[in-house]
């Protein structure tokens, strides 16, 4: 929305829609603020983005990690219950 405004008027009606419970005084300069408010909005997406990235490369790490770990504890667990069987055969 604020990147589709194009007059002065436009923009000042833009920014008080954003805190419309308070007075906000009349842009010296809309183009201006607009132009610092389209960086902002697009460093925090940035910003955003590489944290989504980190998170997510985080948790496949992690999965990987619990998975390699319970997958290892099976299977010592199967050599163990085998060796168990073979050594009570006389039990049976």
């Amino acid at each position: 929305m604020l990147s589709k405004a194009t007059t002065n008027q436009d923009i000042n009606q833009i920014i008080k829609s954003l805190n419309p419970q308070e007075n906000t005084p009349e842009l010296k300069n809309p183009q201006e603020v607009k132009s610092q408010l389209l960086s902002q909005i697009w460093q925090l997406e940035k910003n955003t983005n590489n944290q989504a990235q980190v998170v997510q490369n985080n948790t496949h790490k992690e999965l990987i990690r619990n998975s390699i770990k319970w997958n290892l504890g099976a299977l010592i667990c199967s050599f163990a219950f085998i060796s168990i069987w073979r050594v009570t055969h006389w039990a049976r």
